[in-house]
């Protein structure tokens, strides 16, 4: 036991001296544990299959913190996932060395595993297949349930291997690799082959593992690694080859170099269709395959030339393999790296490509703006590209001092990215799974974050998780505690020191409406919680060579309540006295002391508290005294009592604790009479958590209250489930482990959990509280808009006043200082809040209320125009007039006259003159902000000479005139004319409408010279008329 202890302390400095992320999963305590394969399901859920080995420790294997029991010897394991990480069921596989698995899925979420073993195949302890001294390949299938449904092996006389498979829309399965000899398939021989070499070959399956057809490559220089399908059920296979290659009739290619890549297409026979390859001068690799849903076809390895080695992504047409593009992930020249992998692709439905591999030694250049180095570390990457083939984005993971590679990734419609990783650290290799989530507005409902935490006296350093890829800069970040929002905690950090609960939302800055959650609540408990947490005080009498040691050496000691100096950690042959230690936690400001041990005439009694099962119930542990003393003989009585009071029936060496309180024993020698008495040893309520009721911290105005599961118990159990209830009814998508109560009622939880590292079954945990709410603390808010004229540049809020309230005010999170009466003047473009305090501890929050206006971003100013209003002195200007147009009562903005929508040149005053016909209106500015007035036609009258536009020809006569004028149309004149006579004020005299001719009386109008307008067939007809 205390091996194990250890090893998951050393797992702990691992997994934790980082922040902690639960968006990974862990795979831990053993010698070599690594999860090498990740696939999802229909359902998005997670498959992944590993191998471990614990050839020394005596330890079963832990995923996630709870226990699986494996055979001593070690195994390869499947385990499936739920989107919250919760295990949906676990088994193991046996063989005489670790079987190699790889894993498919089909659109029933049936899982197939398909591997080699060796020797033996055994499935939970059963065995399945006894074989001879070769490999051979098998095929299982477990339902999505987990249920396994059959097995089937493949092979002959000798070793078989397999490459990457493949499974189609039918659940057909299709498996590359390599055999030698003969290969059996449902017990009969499908294939002789007299040459005695390995050669490729490609099968086809169908869903309960039955053989369609089986293809022999006869080349024994080709070597197929990886074979994928796609919704036409078109096949294609990638690999390697060497020479000269012959794939079929007519189909060879002869390498560049010593080794070159192919890719193909094969019928559903296997025989190839056609054949490409690609390849240096030295050894290039191709280990994967993928399709998209628009015909193309998807390879990534490793090539190389003369001094230098280059990573690979090529997308060509399914129809002939011709090229659409291909992109270099470039080396250092005349620098072969240490290592350099490609070890996964995948292509998402949108049709993009991921790419997954390692390095050493070297920097990767994917193009100009993105270079990753690590001097003289390995370190993982994940490159996704679009469609195009730019590259949308490149994470790194850095390895420091640990050897360790990525081994698979997997992808679900959510965005995230599942990878499959292990490392050694000191000659353990564990295994973290990582999720990484794609964040971007296509996927806000579908997804959630995760924060990463970092627990220390200073409560938990947190921040959104590194796994979290947002490759723009398209959302903002607001933390919150108990679900209420924090003002000024605007950042991708946080600190929180204050007891509660804490999340985190991410708003996109383009759609409000695109929210996404952070899927975990990071708990701050109370320092002393922490301190206790994570202070482990061993003190311990030795009886049978008299001393007191404790497993620190900074430690106060205290006898009788006065410190003693002790050198080191052991006191030899203490005096008689009351013993015990203190320890101050650094940075806490709070000391945990040890329990008390009494040394009387050189006898120790030291009580050990350990937990037993109630009535054989794990799920009902009770605290479990016994005493440790080096008191010996015959004739010993014993008592123990609880809080000073004698305990009945308390005879034995040992006690269980049944309630709180204070607890010591006393040994009664009956030969001397001597009593020798324990220090005393405190229970409280943390050492019976099954009987906490829920806390309650209700906020300063009664309105609310955060009721949550009790900090003590939290951080001891791993908390599967939990349902919450108001009032008897179940209160739906309440999953966190607090709620914000803001009705009166009865709440219950029900919690179902378990131990830290436990095999054993989930337990139930229920418990209540009651809230009252007060009446709520309501302040009305009002604001508005001051100005003048045509530019509105402040604003004005305000609430409820009342001389009993205090009041603050914000501007974008952050205090207006000097701002503390019930209204609030401001000019500048930002987001206000006011704070309320009630004086008796009440405090609310006012809505927001964002001023932005129709600045430009690059003013902060605010400023609201309305449309100006204009009036001109006169709609029809004669020659000689001086008239304008101006704006009425618009100041403090820059003006621009504008002519049938154009800008008159130079125009920028409030008012201006007219001298040509149009029609006028005004623009107004201000930072940036622009309106345009209503629009005014203008006509500009030249009452000294004729206007000769028109082309009818109307006479009016006579010209001059003494009485009366005749106007007459010409001929061919259709609908009624408009005629208007002006005076040289511009004034209209006389006006009306005829057809074909008129006669104007002037008998009553002085003498002078008038204008006539005549508006006939869409012209105008203007001259000048003599009244003498």
């Amino acid at each position: 036991m205390r091996i194990v202890l250890l090893l998951i302390l050393l797992l702990n400095v691992c997994f934790f001296s980082l922040a902690q992320d639960d968006s990974n999963i862990t795979f831990g305590i053993g010698e070599r544990i690594s999860a090498d394969y990740a696939i999802t399901d229909a359902q998005d859920n997670l498959i992944t299959s590993g191998s471990y080995t614990k050839d020394h420790i005596e330890s079963d294997l832990i995923i996630e913190s709870k226990r699986y029991v494996v055979p001593k010897e070690g195994a390869s394991f499947i385990v499936k996932f739920d989107s919250k990480k919760v295990v949906q069921w676990f088994h193991y596989i046996t063989s005489y060395n670790k079987p190699k698995i790889t894993l498919l899925s089909d659109d029933s979420s049936n899982v197939y595993m398909v591997g080699v073993y060796e020797r033996y195949l055994g499935f939970d302890g059963k065995s399945t297949f006894l074989g001879e001294l070769d490999k051979e390949i098998f095929v299982a299938k477990y339902n999505a349930a987990g249920t396994l449904k059959w097995t089937k092996r493949y092979g002959g006389n000798w070793d078989e291997s397999i490459g990457k498979p493949s499974i189609d829309k039918e659940g057909n399965l299709y498996v590359v690799g390599r055999f030698q000899g003969n290969f059996m398939a449902d017990g009969k021989n499908v294939i002789v082959d007299a040459d005695g070499v390995s050669k490729s070959f490609l099968l086809k399956l169908d869903r309960n593992g039955g053989l369609i057809w089986i293809h022999k490559f006869d080349d024994a220089k080709i070597i197929a690694n990886a074979v994928e399908v796609n919704q036409q059920n078109k096949v294609f296979i990638s690999g390697a080859f060497t020479e000269t290659a012959i794939f079929g009739a007519g189909l060879s290619l002869q390498s560049k170099g010593k080794q070159d890549v192919f890719y193909t297409q094969c019928e559903q026979n296997g025989a190839v269709s056609w054949v490409k390859q690609l390849g240096g001068i030295f050894d290039d690799e191709c280990n994967d395959i993928a399709v998209d849903n628009n015909n193309h076809v998807y390879l990534s390895g490793i090539t190389g030339d003369v001094g230098q080695r280059s990573l690979f992504l090529l997308k060509t047409n399914e129809t002939d393999g011709s090229v659409v593009w291909s992109k270099s992930i470039i080396t250092n020249k005349n620098q072969i790296p240490t290592w350099l992998l490609v070890n996964d692709l995948a292509v998402n439905k949108a049709g993009e490509p991921y790419m997954l591999g390692f390095t050493e030694g070297t920097e990767l250049t994917f193009n100009a703006q993105i270079k990753l180095s690590q001097p003289n570390e390995r370190f993982i990457f994940l490159a996704k590209y679009s469609t195009e083939g730019n590259v949308l984005f490149v994470d790194k993971e850095p390895i420091f001092g640990q050897f360790g590679y990525a081994t698979s990734m997997a992808l679900d419609s959510r965005r995230n990215i599942y990878l499959t990783n292990f490392y050694n650290f000191n000659n353990f290799t564990y295994s973290i799974l990582k999720r990484k989530t794609e964040l971007d507005a296509r996927n806000c409902v579908s997804t959630s974050v995760v924060i990463a935490s970092e627990e220390s006296c200073n409560g938990q350093a947190m921040k959104l998780s590194e796994n979290v890829i947002i490759p723009e800069n398209d959302f903002t970040i607001q933390w919150y505690k108990n679900n209420e929002r924090i003002r000024l905690a605007t950042q991708l950090s946080y600190q929180a020191s204050q007891e509660g609960y804490y999340s985190l939302k991410l708003i996109n800055k383009n759609n409000k409406n695109c929210e996404v959650k952070s899927a975990n609540n990071i708990l701050v408990s109370s320092k002393e919680m922490y301190a206790h947490k994570t202070t482990d005080i061993v003190f311990h009498y030795d009886i049978n060579n008299p001393k007191l040691s404790t497993n620190g050496d900074k430690d106060q000691w205290y006898r009788n309540n006065e410190l003693i100096t002790v050198t080191g950690n052991v006191l030899m042959n203490p005096q008689d006295g009351v013993y015990k230690i203190k320890r101050p936690v650094p940075g806490c400001g709070v000391t945990v002391e040890s329990k008390e041990i009494i040394v009387q005439d050189g006898y120790g009694i030291e009580l050990h508290k350990e937990s037993i099962d109630g009535l054989g119930n794990h799920c009902e542990p009770f605290p479990y005294f016994r005493i440790s003393t080096n008191i010996t003989g015959s004739g010993l009585l014993y008592r123990w009592f609880l809080n000073d009071q004698l305990i009945a029936d308390s005879t034995e060496t040992h006690l269980m604790a049944v309630a709180s309180g204070d607890y010591h024993a006393s040994v009664i020698n009956l030969n001397t009479g001597k009593v020798y008495a324990s220090g005393k040893y405190r229970l409280d309520r943390k050492d019976y958590l099954q009987a906490l009721p829920l806390s309650k911290v209700e906020n300063g105005c009664g309105t609310a209250a955060v009721i949550k599961i009790d900090d003590a118990f939290a951080n001891k159990y791993l908390i599967e489930d939990i349902t919450w209830k108001l009032n008897g009814v179940e209160l739906p998508n309440e999953k966190n482990r607090f709620i914000r109560a803001t009705a009166s009622g009865d709440y219950t939880s029900s919690v179902r959990y378990t131990s830290f590292y436990s095999d054993k079954a989930s337990c139930k945990y229920n418990s209540f509280t009651h809230f009252e709410k007060k009446p709520d603390f309501n302040v009305n808010i009002g604001y508005g808009y001051a100005g003048s004229g045509c530019k509105v540049d402040s604003f004005k809020v305000f609430v409820d006043a009342n001389q009993q309230y205090t009041y603050q005010w914000t501007r974008n999170d952050t205090i207006i200082s000097k701002k503390t009466s019930n209204e609030l003047f401001v000019k500048d473009k930002a987001v206000y809040r006011a704070y309320i305090n009630r004086g008796d501890g009440c405090i609310i929050e006012t809505n927001d209320i964002s001023l932005t206006g129709c600045a430009s971003d690059a003013f902060n100013q605010f400023v609201l125009l309305n449309p100006p209003v204009i009036s001109a002195e006169k709609t029809t200007v004669l020659a000689n007039d001086k008239s304008f147009i101006k704006a009425e009562g618009c100041t403090d903005v820059n003006f621009q006259w504008l002519k049938n929508e154009m800008p008159v040149t130079g125009a920028n005053q409030a008012s201006l003159e007219l001298q040509q016909t149009g029609t006028y209106a005004l623009q107004i500015e201000k930072f940036g902000c622009k309106t345009v007035s209503n629009a005014i036609n203008i006509i500009v009258e030249n009452i000294l000479s004729e206007e000769g536009t028109a082309e009818i020809q109307i006479k009016a006569f006579p010209n001059p005139t003494y009485e009366t004028l005749q106007i007459v149309l010409p001929a061919g004149s259709s609908g009624k004319a408009l005629l208007n006579l002006l005076n040289t004020k511009g004034e209209v005299i006389k006006k009306g409408s005829f057809t074909d001719s008129t006669t104007l009386d002037l008998k009553d109008i002085p003498e002078g010279v008038y204008l006539l307008t005549i508006d006939a067939d869409r012209q105008r007809f203007v001259k000048k008329i003599v009244k003498e």
